[in-house]
């Protein structure tokens, strides 16, 4: 038998072109497990309580503004996107400071939750509307964000970035292991195996992102010290010119550790909760995927996420039409009663109980898919029960993030399954039985 025919034999069965068809499962596998699901919603409201927290207690001279300039609003991050410089933002802002523009306090974290859902409705539009050129701007828009938090608001960005890696790396672990079974052998842990793998790998799980950053960051450290070499008066320049090639070497490093940590850490975690490898293995064999099956792994990547965001905008709707349905039934009956208001309005223009608290979507998508909260000045209890129907609102804006959490876990598990099989031809049942006891060494791999 020649070599070829020996590499043909050890190929799993099944594996063709059409193996992306599997990333369709993901839908299911994200939306029918109400445990990972509970884990997904746990960690979206973590996550925004800590960006909440930390805006509340950011000192107001360290936060950015948003600025009303020519009857609308400039926020720090959008000049930011326009500028792509931090000091030329800043005297911008100073300006406009000066010129007595109305400024508007504003937080970090707010600014960057704005950004994400303008990122969110683009990437809809552009999927929908089949335009690559405003996808590719709605991800340039995205990166410019990141840009901005990290060089306008570092500490911000490293203590609320910690924070995350924490928050992911607990509740993450234990979403990752729930998709390893269910694309595996179509089963679900236990709620003890769910306490066990978050409580016994959470750590593994949140170094992974942390790698690619350490590479990063000795690169930067050592071309800081270079620099160093090349302030030195009347030969630091010579130096530098003679030994630029290092500093070209270290940008090349800094670029791919982004570019391969950004394309391996969603496959890493399921090296961890399928394979039972560490954080070390589990990032470098998901990068060997990447760096083995390029093609793949994109194609891969862009089909689930067009249906992924299908899938979003369509529960999106779904959301909308039923707050719509129960707005119009409850406000029938509820718009009979009058708002209690903080200066009486007149008895013609005043609206109805629900309509002064809360006006429902559009099923055509002409307001916001969770309806529209009013700004009148409400009074006792009208005030208060309009702040209890923001709260559910913001709940169910948290369990669609939750959905997609839980659809970015499994089309990357999906994904992280194919690519081992392509690359390393193990099959896709093949998953390790226990991870919480693999130092032990009860864990195994089982079909």
């Amino acid at each position: 038998m020649d070599s070829h025919s020996q590499v043909t034999d050890r190929r799993p069965a099944g594996s063709t072109f059409f193996d992306f068809t599997l990333l369709f499962r993901a839908f299911g596998i994200a939306i029918w497990q109400p445990a990972r699901l509970a884990l997904a919603l746990a960690g979206v409201i973590a996550s925004v309580l800590l960006g909440m927290g930390l805006d509340a207690a950011w000192p107001a001279s360290a936060s950015p503004v948003a600025l009303h300039v020519n009857d609308h609003w400039v926020t720090e991050s959008g000049l930011y996107r326009q500028l792509a410089d931090s000091r030329a933002v800043r005297s911008t802002i100073g300006e406009m400071i000066v010129a007595d523009n109305r400024v508007h306090a504003s937080g970090v974290f707010k600014e960057l939750l704005l950004q994400v859902r303008l990122t969110e409705d683009r990437c809809i539009a552009a999927v929908f509307g089949l335009n690559p050129g405003a996808l590719f701007a709605a991800a340039r828009d995205a990166f410019m964000a990141i840009a901005w938090l990290v060089s306008m608001h570092a500490v911000f960005a490293i203590l609320y970035g910690l924070g995350l890696v924490v928050i992911w790396g607990f509740v993450g672990i234990g979403i990752c292991r729930g998709v390893a079974l269910a694309v595996a052998r179509n089963d679900e842990p236990s709620l003890r195996e769910y306490r066990q793998v978050c409580k016994s790998q959470w750590m593994q799980a949140a170094t992974i992102p942390v790698l690619p950053l350490m590479v990063v960051l000795a690169s930067a450290i050592a071309l800081w010290i270079f620099g160093l070499v090349g302030a030195i008066p009347f030969v630091g320049s010579l130096i530098v010119g003679v030994l630029f090639p290092i500093a070209i070497l270290g940008g090349v490093i800094m670029a791919m550790a982004v570019i391969l940590g950004a394309l391996a850490l969603p496959l890493a975690p399921f090296g961890i909760a399928a394979a039972g490898s560490d954080a070390g293995d589990a990032i470098v064999d998901s990068a060997g995927f990447v760096v083995k099956r390029p093609v793949k792994s994109l194609f891969y990547y862009a089909v689930a996420f067009v249906v992924g965001v299908i899938a979003f905008a369509a529960l999106k709707w779904i959301v909308a039409l039923s707050l719509w349905c129960g707005g119009k039934a409850l406000g029938t009956t509820m718009d009979l009663g009058a708002a209690s208001f903080e200066a009486k309005t007149a008895d013609a223009a005043a609206p109805g109980m629900l309509e002064a608290m809360w006006i429902p979507p559009s099923p055509a998508g002409e307001s916001p898919f969770y309806g529209t909260p009013t700004d009148l000045t409400l009074t006792g209890t009208s005030w208060l029960g309009r702040h209890l129907i923001r709260l559910w609102l913001m709940f169910t804006w948290a369990v669609l993030a939750a959905f997609a959490v839980s659809y970015f876990y499994a089309s990357a598990g999906i994904a992280w399954f194919l690519l081992r099989r392509d690359v390393d031809h193990t099959d896709i049942t093949e998953v390790i039985a226990e991870i919480a006891d693999k130092e032990s060494g009860a864990g195994s791999a089982v079909s």
